[in-house]
């Protein structure tokens, strides 16, 4: 599951929420289950505003999460900025899928 995001913005679309209902849905079915939110950018922009930016993107998705009864024990967020592109920066297209929060679930200690 990955939520994809406009240049800079950290806003999410109904898209996004869609996806991250689906979540919500998983974590309310499994009380073991935890998620981790892995927040990337493309290359526009300084290193240190695209670590700002990736931030705040996996911080916008755990608020949904917590805005909907998702204890905050079970989510956890790295932003790591212009890291692990999925596509070439060279083109809009490349930039738009590497502006993403990937989401993984794993099953941590309680």
């Amino acid at each position: 599951e990955i939520i994809y995001f406009n240049f800079n913005e950290t806003v999410l679309s109904e898209d996004d929420r869609i996806v991250l209902n689906k979540v919500i849905e998983k974590l309310r079915k499994n009380k073991d289950l935890k998620v981790t939110f892995l927040g990337f950018t493309d290359n526009i922009g300084s290193k240190a505003n695209n670590i700002k930016v990736a931030d705040a993107r996996v911080r916008v998705a755990r608020e949904y999460l917590l805005n909907n009864g998702i204890e905050i024990s079970r989510i956890i967020t790295y932003g790591y900025g212009e890291v692990m592109f999925r596509a070439d920066n060279d083109t809009e297209e490349g930039r738009a899928l590497n502006r993403r929060v990937e989401v993984s679930y794993n099953y941590g200690p309680k």
